[in-house]
């Protein structure tokens, strides 16, 4: 009732009806419950593939045999010639997840680890 009674005695002392609309505006209780925001996590991948491998051919058809077969299994592979011997090399092509974490540093931990290793690594962000 004091409210309605405010509300018409603003108006009629000449004070903007914007005024009074504002405090018409205002809740009458304060909310009981406020909704927690969702926590957004990020997650890193860090993957790594296994390094490039050599064989050594002294014959040319062995090599491009070899190097059909591995292509076949679904390998990355090229021939070179060196002096009077062929390298084959060859390498999975695809990344393998290593491990999931939930923050940058311990991501770049494990990259370098691998690395360490032998691998190729590299980190995901999502």
């Amino acid at each position: 009732m004091f409210r309605m009674f405010a509300l018409s005695a603003l108006t009629a002392l000449g004070i903007s009806s914007t005024a009074s609309a504002q405090v018409g505006f205002l809740p009458r209780t304060a909310p009981s419950f406020v909704a927690p925001r969702p926590i957004v996590s990020h997650h890193y991948h860090v993957q790594y593939r296994l390094p490039w491998e050599e064989r050594t051919f002294a014959n040319p058809f062995e090599a491009e045999a070899f190097e059909r077969r591995q292509e076949l299994f679904g390998y990355t592979a090229h021939t070179t010639r060196h002096g009077g011997h062929f390298h084959v090399r060859y390498r999975w092509p695809g990344w393998e997840t290593y491990r999931t974490v939930d923050s940058d540093f311990a991501a770049h931990r494990l990259e370098r680890q691998l690395e360490l290793r032998g691998y190729d690594a590299r980190v995901v962000h999502h």
